[in-house]
């Protein structure tokens, strides 16, 4: 099995991307500029390629009447020829690089325009940037994601192509219920909103502390749970919530208000209580709740992923995916805890907010 040096043909399209990234003062706290882009097109680019390479008799020729498999990924003629012969795979590489390239540079220009409100909100002093991390939720307007940065002090803030609007005015339903009932402070996130984008604190992982927070946990739970249910919010599963401490934190806001077609709406619909559905290995049953979901789960339904990933072996397969969830759940003592003993925290909490809402 050789190793694939897949670089000449490469900068074929990432050329100008370089350039870009290597002038920009932001960028210069990353220690290897080219391998941060290749770790950033490098799949990208991989997937639109070799299943044409693979499938195409015609390509797979001209590769092997090079001298070895390795000497034609070296080969930037060999590719040429390829590209110049599909003019079309060629022109969806360009396009998703250039996709990603707008995408960095658009958020770099709005992290210089924001710089002074980012240094009020979250004490920011420094904007060198170590890593960014693009495609950290679903993908809309051509490329765009929520995209977690990190600075070379190790603080990491959250970019967010949108509005904050939903979420600030959420972040003041729960401060008005704060001070409705002073014995749970449900924490908010900080959030600044500049309408055509947004940053927001990033949330961590935390365990609680104590069996009292645990308890605090759960609570604040049951009132969310019943926020949810009133504003008609769904999609609350295990990656849209983060345990904090003794702070269950909902970190994507975009389905509150939603339209139903059945004839009511129960807190079932809202994806954040546990309950099961088919789906898992052999048709098993699954837990992918907000609350439920817990640990490695693998699934029935097969993902293509790549494998062998860097040489000659590379192959596009079918494999069994797998939910992987732990953030969701509060852990204490590093064992996660179910909410199966913590009903009766959750329902004092429920009821704490309807009886606030009637």
């Amino acid at each position: 099995m050789q190793t694939i040096p897949f670089k000449k043909q490469y900068d074929f399209f990432i050329k100008d991307f370089k350039n870009d990234v290597h002038s920009n003062e932001y960028l210069k706290g990353i220690e290897n500029i080219s391998k941060f882009i290749i770790d950033k097109e490098y799949n990208s680019i991989l997937s639109t390629c070799f299943p044409t390479i693979q499938k195409n008799p015609k390509i797979r020729e001209e590769l092997i009447q090079s001298d070895t498999i390795n000497q034609a990924f070296d080969d930037f003629d060999v590719f040429e020829k390829i590209w110049t012969n599909y003019p079309q795979l060629t022109s969806l590489n360009r396009k998703k690089v250039e996709l990603n390239k707008n995408f960095i540079a658009s958020i770099l220009s709005h992290l210089e325009i924001d710089k002074v409100l980012l240094s009020k909100e979250f004490g920011l002093t420094d904007f060198s940037i170590q890593e960014i991390n693009i495609g950290m939720g679903d993908v809309h307007q051509e490329g765009k994601s929520t995209t977690i940065i990190t600075f070379t002090n190790e603080t990491k803030i959250v970019y967010k192509p949108r509005t904050a609007a939903l979420d600030l005015a959420f972040g003041e339903l729960l401060t008005s219920f704060n001070n409705f009932d002073n014995s749970l402070q449900l924490k908010s996130i900080k959030f600044i909103d500049c309408e055509t984008h947004s940053w927001c604190e990033f949330i961590e992982n935390n365990p609680c502390n104590s069996l009292s927070e645990l308890n605090e946990y759960y609570e604040k739970t049951g009132v969310l749970l019943a926020l949810l249910y009133f504003l008609k919010g769904v999609d609350i599963h295990f990656e849209n919530i983060i345990a904090n401490g003794s702070n269950p934190i909902i970190i994507d806001l975009e389905c509150l208000f939603h339209s139903t077609k059945v004839d009511y709406f129960n807190i079932l619909n809202t994806a954040m209580c546990p309950i099961l559905s088919l789906g898992g290995f052999e048709n098993s049953a699954v837990d992918a709740s907000g609350m439920g979901a817990n640990g490695d789960i693998k699934m029935d339904k097969k993902e293509w992923k790549w494998t062998n990933v860097g040489t000659d072996a590379i192959n596009l397969e079918q494999v069994h995916g797998y939910i992987r969830a732990s953030s969701n759940m509060p852990s204490f003592n590093g064992e996660a805890i179910l909410p199966q003993n913590y009903l009766g925290q959750v329902i004092v909490g429920f009821d704490k907010a309807t009886n606030w809402i009637q």
